[in-house]
């Protein structure tokens, strides 16, 4: 079977929108108020300091390793699942099966080598005896269960998406969040190292949650086989590296940042985490809703060769992320305080801390439109094979994130290091976005 013959005319924007963008949407926009919540009801508790930072600071440093395990197996999975779907689903879903359990392995491999080292990863982090005692501590109570649930629960995330199945992937973060709160709001005096542990237990659910789901759906997916695609088995070795290339680019950067923040001073690290929930989040909605739904129509598009198609529906979502994220960051920006005063100034934060929260959320608003954009324009780039050149622009935007991070928080504090995010991000936007018109121009 040709790869032309597996391509199936992509649908109109309109009718993609209606079908996939607004219950992902949705999804999306409950879980980022849990996130919200989280968020709120952890810094009421902690305060602004050394234990909100070690918090802080652990769970950026699990998810971003969890993540890259996930997008590294899951970007393979995602291609090869559009190819299986149409032609072998008994080989779809031993495909799945072998990328979940990888994931999970490498997973708990890499949880039990944070866990082993969590000593030198928060001494090279924080200079106070007290602070790098409470991350150690942090790492070492829920590190392995959750690098290697979050794993899993990414690969599973990947095989819904591939058929189609888009909402339970968006809404599903849900339960770590509302845990988290949970343990925050109800226990009497919690430390950073029982709320992982709760967070961790939420991310488990999340994972059985999914599993569930992947289940239901093959089980009421019309039973047939046939002969399997030529490419079938292929397109992964060529794109193991598709996935951490991505995790680099988009996933190394809040980790970096507040790992500069812990350096610069007790308790940045925790302000700036609440200060780019609301913008990140907001950013993470319009990647779930116009974006996700794209990528697996984008990857059967080019492995057709209708290249006309594919450039079609770049550009078009380009400038509706564009024009969505430049008006919700005026919003951000203008009426951010007023949301920081009502979910920050309380507990054990002030409105003055507060209003430093949101001085640096309306920085961080900037973020949006080419955070969004450089998702969609890396997804682009992977789907056409190139994640050599997307690898090597997040290795070195993750350099330019470090130096400017370190170069502007003298300067500016807290705030100089959410303005070296709008750089970095805005910068591999743009490097990205001159590899895919240098490749619409060699193929015309």
């Amino acid at each position: 079977m040709s790869p032309s013959a597996l391509y199936r005319p992509m649908p109109s924007i309109k009718r993609l929108l209606r079908s996939a963008a607004l219950p992902v949407g949705l999804a999306s926009l409950i879980a980022s108020g849990f996130g919200l919540l989280r968020e709120s009801a952890v810094a009421s508790t902690l305060g602004l300091g050394i234990e909100l930072d070690a918090l802080a600071t652990s769970l950026s440093l699990v998810l971003f390793v969890g993540s890259a395990i996930a997008s590294t197996v899951s970007s393979g999975l995602l291609t090869e699942m559009v190819l299986l779907e149409s032609s072998d689903h008994r080989r779809s879903d031993a495909f799945v099966l072998r990328a979940v359990l990888l994931s999970l392995l490498v997973g708990l491999a890499l949880g039990v080598g944070i866990h082993a080292y969590a000593p030198l990863i928060a001494d090279a982090i924080y200079g106070g005896p007290e602070a790098r005692d409470a991350m150690t501590s942090t790492l070492r109570g829920f590190a392995i269960v959750c690098t290697a649930a979050l794993a899993g629960r990414g690969c599973l995330a990947a095989a819904l998406q591939s058929r189609g199945r888009f909402v339970a992937p968006a809404a599903v973060p849900v339960v770590s969040s509302a845990l988290l709160a949970g343990a925050a709001i109800a226990l009497a005096d919690p430390t950073p190292r029982i709320l992982g542990f709760w967070f961790s237990i939420g991310v488990v659910v999340e994972v059985a949650v999914l599993a569930v789901r992947l289940i239901a759906s093959t089980r009421r997916r019309e039973a047939t086989t046939t002969t399997a695609s030529p490419t079938a088995g292929v397109v992964v070795s060529r794109r193991l590296g598709a996935g951490l290339a991505a995790a680099v680019v988009f996933g190394a950067g809040p980790f970096i940042d507040l790992a500069v923040a812990g350096w610069y001073r007790p308790g940045a690290a925790g302000a700036l985490s609440l200060a780019g929930r609301i913008p990140l989040a907001v950013g993470a909605l319009l990647v779930a809703a116009i974006v996700t739904p794209l990528y697996t129509e984008l990857a059967a598009a080019e492995v057709a060769g209708d290249g006309q198609r594919f450039h079609a529906v770049v550009r078009r979502s380009l400038r509706r992320l564009f024009v969505i994220g430049s008006g919700t960051a005026a919003v951000i920006a203008v009426a951010g305080f007023a949301v920081a005063r009502v979910l920050f100034a309380q507990g054990e934060l002030d409105v003055d801390d507060a209003m430093a929260i949101a001085r640096t959320q309306a920085v961080y608003s900037l973020v949006m439109p080419p955070f969004a954009a450089g998702v969609l324009l890396s997804r682009a780039l992977l789907a056409m094979n190139r994640q050599g050149a997307v690898l090597l622009v997040g290795l070195v935007g993750a350099g330019v994130n470090v130096l400017l991070d370190v170069l502007l928080v003298r300067v500016f504090g807290v705030n100089g290091i959410a303005l070296a995010t709008v750089l970095v991000y805005t910068l591999t936007m743009t490097v990205m976005l001159g590899l895919l018109r240098r490749r619409t121009t060699l193929a015309g």
